[in-house]
């Protein structure tokens, strides 16, 4: 009886989420220049509008995507978009975003914040907000998550079998993230990291490294950033292992040839896989589609 009433609250909870007429909006990292424009997808951001087709078919709202990490132009264009599918007298009421982000701690993230204004708080950099003047519900980035540990571990167990290596106990797994510019939010993301890391843990690697390049820090934080990668990568050698690389972004084609650059000559064992494409990243969306439009 317990488990029933339950169900009938998360029901009535989902139910009653979507009473309004909602638009659903994903952004993800990429071009802003799209659409509107006539430029066609990179290979990135094809793998993100093919996962978000796979949700459409899911939902009874319209649901758009749009590119760039603080484009208001972008925005703006996929809100148009949206609000064209409703009628005049039945037009959009509320704005669902949900930003396909690894991390809440970074720069990204505080820019849309202010963009979608869920804050008045003024960012670092010039932006302008949305014209969009109804509801905004703003949903989480992955930060940790069961189903992103699901894909990472399925990574992990494709890399361990590249390997050739039959004993799991001789290999070494670092996980690679793009990572913030401040220090403290780099933290942030390595304490996600090994959250997920514990997961992993569990298929029996020799160890797991948890690292961030910091691509868009100072030359002295990248450069350390990256005598970290190339430590612990070839240490694994010296310790009788063999080194497993797997970057932990959403889709491909993106910083991957920046792990390989700058481990260079070090051997590793690498597939290049990320999250996308992978279907269940259709099942996480809309799952924080209902958690972002909960009241």
């Amino acid at each position: 009886m317990k488990k029933l009433w339950v169900l009938s609250v998360a029901l009535f909870i989902t139910v009653n989420s979507f009473a309004l007429n909602q638009g659903i909006l994903v952004v993800a990292h990429g071009s802003s220049c799209h659409f509107e424009h006539g430029v066609p997808p990179t290979p990135w951001e094809k793998a993100v509008l093919d996962t978000v087709a796979l949700v459409a078919p899911k939902i009874s709202h319209p649901i758009e995507v749009a590119f760039g990490m603080w484009s208001t132009e972008s925005y703006n264009e996929a809100i148009q978009r949206l609000e064209k599918k409703f009628s005049a007298s039945s037009p959009m009421e509320q704005l669902v975003v949900v930003p396909l982000f690894l991390s809440s701690f970074s720069i990204v993230i505080d820019m849309q914040k202010y963009i979608f204004r869920q804050t008045s708080e003024k960012p670092p950099i010039e932006a302008e907000q949305v014209a969009y003047s109804g509801k905004i519900l703003y949903g989480k980035p992955m930060d940790y998550d069961t189903t992103i540990s699901d894909i990472l571990v399925t990574r992990a167990k494709t890399l361990a079998a590249a390997s050739k290596e039959t004993m799991v106990g001789k290999l070494e797994l670092n996980l690679v993230m793009h990572g913030p510019n401040e220090e403290w939010e780099n933290h942030m993301w390595l304490m996600n990291g090994h959250q997920y890391a514990a997961d992993m843990a569990r298929l029996g690697f020799a160890e797991i490294h948890v690292l961030t390049l910091r691509d868009d820090c100072d030359k002295s934080v990248k450069e350390r950033a990256a005598e970290m990668l190339r430590d612990a990568v070839s240490g694994a050698a010296k310790r009788g292992h063999k080194a497993l690389v797997l970057p932990f972004t959403v889709s491909s084609k993106g910083i991957e040839h920046h792990i390989t650059d700058i481990l260079g000559t070090i051997e590793f064992v690498w597939t290049g896989e990320t999250l996308l494409p992978d279907a269940r990243i259709s099942d996480y969306i809309l799952r924080k589609i209902t958690e972002a439009a909960r009241p």
